[in-house]
């Protein structure tokens, strides 16, 4: 998903989400020795062994933390260590965690949390349906400083944003959420109480939703979609008055560009691997767009969009990253 580009690369790198923001000797996990050296990642991370105490010289220089499940072992290293990590700035735990993570004595420098779901938790969210339908996951926790949230689900990891609440009096600054599967639209309907997002990230999208942005029309900044579906369209898309950059990985719906011209003062547009695109043209007619990418993409035809013709066009303007 992480491809340099200029607008919405500079937001990413802002919240600082993922190891590779940091100094290498700030970046730590949290597991057993066994899990770490049969892990691929061991040339990014430095280990933290839970079956060892952690020196304090280590706990001050935490600046990522990414802690493995380990049987519920980890759990307990937190609730004794996580609160004198006062340098922490980003923590990914799992999300099996979600259920008592309000337990946890958070610091203070957090400002960027991940949950990693997989499909190893599939049975205990799938047991535990009907409890937390109810008694909703994170609904006690609060991070006052936190600005960036997201739930990243692993390959055949299945949804759980639906068992999850989120309030701004849980996160009075939350600024950037990443989210997956929302068939319901009850977690993008919890967030629309929020006036200080600026920054929204999710997909599979199955139905329209700019009717649902709405409450953002004056807020958001940047939109990262992954796979709009059939039932999707960008009509609408005017609504995000604010609206400097889209991202759009994949589509399989009607994708009209010339919804693009809703929002005049959209600076970068990413789109790669549609299906069904049209009217490309129209984007040349983008008055502040300065950056553009368009990947892989198909006409309703099942033809290449980037023909010789269209491409030496978009060249002209100066846009080089077409084809």
């Amino acid at each position: 998903m992480y491809i340099d580009m200029h607008i919405i690369s500079e937001i990413r790198k802002k919240y600082k989400s993922i190891p590779s923001r940091f100094d290498i000797e700030n970046v730590y996990c949290l597991e057993t020795q066994q899990e770490y050296y049969e892990g691929s990642d061991k040339n990014y991370y430095q280990l933290i062994d839970i079956d060892k105490p952690i020196p304090l010289e280590v706990l001050n220089k935490i600046h990522y933390l990414e802690v493995s499940y380990s049987e519920g072992r980890s759990f307990e290293v937190l609730q004794r260590e996580l609160g004198r990590m006062t340098s922490l700035h980003t923590l990914s735990l799992p999300a099996i965690y979600m259920e008592k993570v309000q337990l946890l004595p958070f610091p203070k420098s957090l400002r960027s949390l991940r949950f990693i779901n997989e499909s190893a938790f599939n049975d205990f969210f799938k047991r535990n349906k009907k409890i937390f339908q109810k008694e909703k996951l994170l609904k006690d926790l609060k991070l006052e400083n936190l600005l960036f949230l997201r739930i990243l689900h692993l390959s055949n990891s299945k949804s759980i944003e639906e068992y999850i609440q989120l309030s701004p009096e849980q996160f009075p600054n939350l600024e950037y959420v990443e989210f997956g599967n929302d068939d319901k639209g009850s977690f993008l309907a919890q967030l629309q109480a929020f006036s200080t997002i600026k920054h929204l990230a999710f997909g599979p999208v199955k139905v329209p939703i700019f009717e649902s942005l709405a409450p953002f029309s004056n807020t958001l900044e940047s939109l990262d979609l992954g796979s709009a579906q059939d039932s999707f369209t960008f009509k609408g898309i005017g609504i995000l008055k604010k609206l400097q950059t889209i991202w759009i990985n994949s589509t399989y719906c009607d994708t009209d560009c010339s919804a693009f011209l809703e929002v005049p003062q959209i600076k970068e547009i990413t789109l790669m691997y549609g299906k069904n695109v049209t009217n490309a043209e129209a984007i040349l007619e983008l008055p502040n767009l300065v950056n553009l990418e368009l990947s892989d993409c198909k006409t309703p035809d099942k033809k290449k969009l980037m023909t010789r013709e269209l491409k030496k066009k978009f060249v002209e303007r100066g846009f080089k990253s077409v084809w």
